[in-house]
């Protein structure tokens, strides 16, 4: 995956190490009313499209971000486990739902490849210590 510059954080836990991946990149959280026009995707290095509630939610780079879109939510980091066991959507939603208990805001957000659970990087130290009380540790 060439667009994947990452900073590897390793935690150790029962069964051996977990290798956390840490895109460098931030990413922007774009919401659309169903409907609405979206930006050309083919044209961005990565995206995510999904629906809740609140209609569509499209995450992307912020560098990718097109001038036309106000209001976008920024400054938010990509989280996946290096283990394919362990970057399964169901376990990222545990740990996602963990974080939301905590009131550190994230989700989960699926693309083509893989699942990432997203944190804004205000609060990606607060993750890190959560997850660190799950029994991980820094090495």
């Amino acid at each position: 995956m060439p667009w994947v510059k990452s900073l590897i954080l390793c935690y150790g836990y029962q069964g051996g190490l977990m290798k956390i991946n840490c895109l460098r990149a931030r990413f922007a959280i774009c919401r659309f009313k169903v409907g609405t026009p979206l930006p050309a995707l083919e044209t961005l290095s990565f995206y995510s499209l999904s629906s809740d509630t609140e209609g569509l939610r499209l995450v992307l780079k912020e560098k990718d971000m097109p001038k036309r879109i106000r209001g976008a939510s920024r400054g938010w980091r990509a989280l996946h486990f290096l283990d394919e066991n362990d970057n399964s959507e169901q376990r990222l939603n545990l740990l996602c739902s963990r974080l939301n208990s905590e009131e550190i805001e994230s989700f989960v957000a699926p693309t083509y490849e893989m699942s990432f659970l997203f944190v804004h990087n205000d609060d990606l130290q607060m993750a890190m210590d959560v997850m660190g009380d799950l029994e991980y540790q820094w090495l």
